[in-house]
C-alpha cells in the first residue's frame, strides 16, 4: 500500500505503473473483506482512505448536483469493498478512455519511427513463413502499419486494439504463483477476463487462436514486465 504513492509521485509515469496500482487498490480491497471484523487491519485503513478520495473526487467534480447538499450527504454514506471496485473498475475504464485519445493524437504525429535495418530484420522473421506464423502484439495499434506492407499476418493483441476501442489496462490472473479466486472484486480486473470479455461481447471476427504446437518463439522489443507474466507463462506452457 505504501508504494502507491511513491508510483504516482515519479516524474515519468508508464502504464506498467498504472497496472501497479490498480493491482494494489483492488487486492487491498480484497483483503478488506478477509479483515471486516478488525478496523485495525491495514486493509480496512486503506479502505477508509479510498473511500475518502472517492467522496473527494465527487465534490470536486460534481455531476448536476448541488456541491453542499453532496457533501452533506457523505456524512450519511458507507461503501462497501464491493461498491469501491466498481468505482476502481469505472475509474479505469475512464483511463482507459482518455489513453485511447492520447493514442490517436499520437498517430496524427508519428515520432521516433523505427530504423530501416530493424524493420528489414522483422519483415524477414514475421514473412518468412506467412501462414503459420501468429504475432502477439502487445502494442494497441497494427503492426502492418510499422512494417508499411500490404501483406497481412493472423495477429492477436493481448491488451485490446485501438481499432477496436477495447483498450485493457488490469493484472495478472496470478499473484505470487496463486490464482486470484474467481469469485472476488479483483479477478475481474485481470487481463484474462477482460481479454475474454472483450471477445465475447465483440461483433467481428474472433482473435485468431495461439497455434498448439510452437516451434519458435521470437521476441522483438517487450519490456518483459511481470504484468505481462500470465501471457508468457502460457507461451512456455505449450
Amino acid at each position: 500500500m505504501t508504494d502507491v504513492p511513491k508510483l504516482l509521485k515519479k516524474e515519468t509515469i508508464n502504464w506498467s505503473d498504472i497496472e501497479s496500482v490498480i493491482e494494489i487498490c483492488s487486492l487491498t480491497l480484497d483483503d478488506c473483506l478477509k479483515d471486516k471484523n478488525s478496523k485495525n487491519a491495514q486493509s480496512y485503513k486503506f479502505k477508509e482512505k479510498f473511500e475518502l478520495i472517492c467522496f473527494l473526487i465527487q465534490a470536486i467534480y460534481p455531476e448536476h448536483v448541488d456541491r453542499i447538499e453532496l457533501i452533506q450527504s457523505f456524512k450519511k454514506q458507507k461503501l462497501t469493498a464491493p461498491q469501491l471496485q466498481v468505482i476502481l473498475r469505472q475509474s479505469i475504464k475512464s483511463i482507459e478512455y482518455s489513453f485511447e485519445s492520447y493514442l490517436i493524437h499520437k498517430q496524427l504525429k508519428p515520432e521516433g519511427c523505427p530504423d530501416e535495418s530493424h524493420l528489414k530484420v522483422v519483415k524477414e522473421k514475421l514473412f518468412n513463413n506467412p501462414e503459420n506464423t501468429v504475432v502477439l502484439d502487445f502494442n494497441y495499434t497494427k503492426i502492418d502499419r510499422k512494417l508499411d506492407t500490404d501483406r497481412s499476418l493472423k495477429t492477436i493483441h493481448p491488451h485490446g486494439s485501438l481499432k477496436k476501442h477495447n483498450l485493457i489496462f488490469g493484472i495478472n490472473s496470478t499473484i505470487e504463483d496463486k490464482l486470484i479466486n474467481e469469485n472476488s472484486g479483483s479477478f475481474q480486473l485481470t487481463k484474462t477476463f477482460r481479454g475474454l470479455l472483450n471477445q465475447t461481447l465483440s461483433t467481428e471476427e474472433p482473435q485468431p487462436m495461439l497455434p498448439t504446437e510452437v516451434n519458435e518463439l521470437t521476441f522483438f522489443g517487450h519490456s518483459l514486465n511481470t504484468s505481462d507474466y500470465d501471457y508468457f507463462y502460457s507461451l512456455f506452457d505449450y
